[in-house]
């Protein structure tokens, strides 16, 4: 099977140029130019409509230049790739071009297998700098920052771009320094960054600036697998999980010599700045619980890609979704053990504002310690809020489809799309205890829809009537009961009466 073309914008503003050079690109089978400007103001609406996969971009055009030009490109299309394509080499330009979100930067005089090249490394995530580019920015090696102080190149980034000036490629570069290619990408990523003059300093209010430089980070491609790097500091060791929202990967910090789990999730997720701001406000908040039911998180951002990230805990151990599978249902002091906990860690989420919003068997992880007593560790928390949350409410279904939450354990209101608050986790608690008690989940369907409908309108039995071993404390099948109500005004209003409940069912251990 043959790789689906990479689609090109050209925009020129000289019509001879920009001919000679689509004839060219279309010698390349697996090149497709959609469309061309001769303006940056027809750029920029160009590629918003056609959404190209590499824009090559001359920095000298009417009405708005080539930099302002990128600058608002990558604003609305953050994953689209562009390259400066331009007669003008000083160190300056570059880093002007490089400070609007260029990913490239390719001399006019340049051969097209330096075009094509460019064009294709680019697109696999990289930076490309033409190497008489390089050569000025090794000329210039004390340059101005956007604050206007002097920042040199340190020796290694000298030594890098003395490589990319002699025609190295990355490579070739990654050889010579006994290093990936993906730690090298990361390398060329930071001088660039390091060394980029903003275009439009008076433009940005200091929320902008935020989102803009202070949020993103220096993270290119997602990591390939075993062996390669993330963000230059964590090491891939092996995938633990691929999922429709993301990837989960096991990862070792370098500097810190510790496993983490590196959750790298679906660019959709982080499709409008809105969405953004609210991952950066979610994410912060999660970071901040500091619980020991709580998987920890270290750090999170987004790659250049515009995929969300966080780093968390390593956990090794069951969930209780595995438990259930093999032994149906708990006995009642495991039972009470395990939920007390979760109850612990939800009460501090909630009186910080925070919800968990996808409440499952599968995000409570059980760990035997050496005394004997399982913990519990309660994960992605607040990870279905972060990813589906929009500026003016919470939608269960995002539009690309999927679902905020999962079928089985979510609230009326969340199956209707309506606005949550802690009550809905403690719905969905509800309905792990009842499936934990009674080895069968009280909504289970044979379809989603099915399931959501019976979220909405139908109320399961209580526990007394199907427990044939009479087994279930009345306060206990009443407190289910209660968590389960359709109408939020009725159910439990807190988390803490839920623990009350359980810690009167049988003694646990003072450190509970």
């Amino acid at each position: 099977m043959s790789s689906p073309q990479t689609s090109i914008l050209l925009v020129e503003d000289h019509q001879l140029t920009r001919l000679g050079l689509k004839i060219s690109l279309m010698e390349y089978p697996n090149y497709k130019v959609v469309g061309e400007a001769a303006d940056g103001e027809v750029a920029v609406s160009e590629a918003i409509k056609l959404i190209p996969d590499v824009v090559l971009m001359d920095i000298g055009l009417p009405g708005i230049d080539g930099i302002e030009a990128t600058w608002r490109i990558k604003r609305e299309l953050p994953r689209a790739r562009i390259i400066m394509f331009t007669s003008n080499n000083t160190a300056n330009d570059v880093m002007a071009a490089m400070g609007a979100g260029a990913d490239g930067y390719c001399l006019k005089n340049a051969a097209i297998e330096q075009i094509v090249q460019a064009i294709d490394k680019v697109k696999q995530g990289q930076i490309w700098l033409d190497p008489g580019v390089a050569d000025h920015v090794v000329k210039n090696q004390t340059l101005q920052d956007i604050k206007g102080a002097n920042v040199e190149l340190s020796a290694l980034e000298s030594q890098i771009m003395k490589l990319v000036r002699d025609g190295k490629t990355n490579e070739n570069i990654s050889e010579h320094l006994g290093t990936s290619e993906e730690t090298v990408t990361v390398m060329m990523r930071n001088i660039v960054e390091r060394f980029a003059l903003s275009p439009f300093p008076q433009s940005k209010s200091a929320e902008e600036k935020n989102y803009t430089e202070d949020w993103f980070t220096d993270v290119g491609e997602q990591p390939a697998g075993a062996g390669t790097y993330f963000a230059g500091k964590y090491l891939i060791e092996n995938v633990l999980g691929v999922g429709g929202v993301g990837t989960v990967f096991k990862a070792k910090h370098q500097y810190m010599d510790r496993i983490v789990a590196l959750k790298i999730l679906q660019p959709q997720y982080a499709a409008n700045r809105e969405n953004v701001k609210a991952f950066q406000q979610e994410a912060r908040s999660i970071a901040n619980l500091d619980h020991p039911n709580i998987v920890a998180v270290y750090d999170f951002g987004l790659t250049t890609r515009h995929e969300p990230y966080l780093v968390m805990e390593f956990i090794e151990g069951r969930n209780l979704e595995s438990i259930l599978c093999t032994e149906k249902k708990l006995q009642l002091p495991r039972f009470c053990s395990i939920f007390t906990q979760v109850c612990d860690a939800l009460s501090v989420a909630h009186k910080r504002g925070v919800i968990h919003c996808d409440l499952k068997p599968g995000n409570i992880l059980v760990l035997e310690s050496e005394d004997g007593v399982e913990r519990i560790k309660l994960a992605d928390f607040g990870l279905a809020k972060i990813l589906h949350r929009d500026a003016k409410h919470d939608n269960t279904i995002s539009d690309d489809g999927s679902i905020c939450g999962t079928p089985p354990y979510m609230s009326p209101e969340q199956c209707l799309g309506q606005s949550l608050d802690q009550r809905s986790d403690i719905y969905a608690l509800g309905s792990m205890m009842f499936e934990a008690l009674m080895g069968l989940n009280a909504f289970a369907s044979e379809s989603a829809y099915e399931t959501f409908q019976k979220q909405i309108d139908y109320v399961p039995p209580r526990l007394a009537d199907i427990d044939v071993t009479n087994s279930i404390p009345k306060e206990l099948d009443e407190c289910v009961a209660k968590m389960l109500e359709k109408d939020v005004s009725k159910r439990c209003q807190s988390i803490d009466e839920v623990k009350q409940v359980l810690r009167k069912m049988t003694p646990l251990p003072a450190s509970f």
